[in-house]
């Protein structure tokens, strides 16, 4: 139940991610119109791109910059912009999309890289306020006190620490283990054997 209720929330949040960045859109491609070309409006395309690269994927991000990038194309054309050669306009075309994609793909990038710093960033913090107090341990049973509750270590490493566990057996162990079970199998012999006579 609380796991829907997370995925409600987030899903609602996105909703509002996009309805922000259609609503900037539309106000850039009204002052586009507005003001016909006489005024270069582009840099007001750019902020519907960059919301989405802060708050969505990078597939949303793309196809607001191809939104803008249309929108810039259409309504420049409907406020009087006109190439009188084919090429000028198509170059413009490339260039727009590019520029929009290469923006978002970089405030995108830049978000997630904010994300993973403060990610590495709490990890430290908590390797440090481990690192400042002894940790509690029980010498019988290996777990560790963690808010007045014993837990496995390995569940403390994965959860507290971040750190991926699987279990392995040392040289040690393994030669005591082959040891036990080679007596064991003597013993159950022995007893067969007794057992028959």
């Amino acid at each position: 139940m609380k796991q829907l209720h997370l995925n409600e929330s987030h899903s609602t949040g996105e909703v509002g991610v996009i309805l922000a960045s259609l609503a900037s859109l539309v106000v850039a491609s009204w002052l586009d119109w507005a003001t016909g070309h006489d005024f270069l409006c582009v840099v007001f395309y750019l902020v519907p791109v960059w919301i989405s690269a802060w708050y969505m994927c990078q597939t949303t991000t793309l196809a607001v910059a191809g939104l803008s990038g249309v929108c810039w194309l259409f309504f420049g054309w409907l406020g009087g912009y006109r190439h009188a050669d084919q090429f000028p306009r198509h170059w413009h075309e490339f260039t727009c999309f590019l520029a929009f994609a290469l923006l978002g793909l970089v405030v995108n990038g830049l978000r997630r890289s904010v994300r993973e710093l403060a990610e590495v960033t709490r990890s430290q913090q908590e390797v440090r306020n481990l690192q400042s107090q002894p940790q509690v341990v029980c010498a019988w049973t290996k777990r560790i006190k963690v808010d007045d509750a014993w837990i496995p270590l390995d569940e403390f490493m994965a959860s507290r620490l971040n750190v991926e566990i699987t279990h392995g057996i040392s040289p040690e162990a393994f030669e005591k283990v082959s040891q036990e079970a080679s007596q064991c199998a003597r013993c159950e012999h022995s007893r067969r054997k007794q057992e028959c006579a």
